[in-house]
């Protein structure tokens, strides 16, 4: 996963991954669980806040921080995520799934 550290990578998924960003990008912690047949779980935090976001089918997640994960593939056996240096939205993280989307936040 230490290939994840600048954002720019693709990893298949089938339970829970630990994804180390580097600290530009204003996360501190950044989690992935794939749950069958076709969610995946974000949990990620900044200094002051935790996050979660739930993708069903395929997708993406962008943090405001500038990076984006997309899901390029997930079916019963795990999930297929393009990491990418990219910001979605300058202010906010946004996300869209093609199943369905739930966004919290703590803090």
């Amino acid at each position: 996963m230490s290939t994840c550290r600048e954002a720019d990578c693709e990893i298949f998924v089938d339970g829970t991954a630990d994804v180390p960003l580097a600290s530009r990008f204003g996360v501190t912690d950044f989690q992935v669980t794939y749950e069958n047949p076709n969610k995946v779980t974000f949990d990620y935090a900044r200094p002051e806040t935790t996050h979660v976001a739930e993708i069903k089918g395929t997708g993406f997640l962008g943090l405001a921080d500038g990076v984006k994960v997309t899901i390029k593939d997930v079916d019963d056996t795990g999930a297929v995520l393009r990491f990418e240096p990219e910001t979605v939205g300058p202010a906010n993280d946004q996300a869209g799934g093609s199943h369905g989307v739930y966004l919290h936040v703590e803090g």
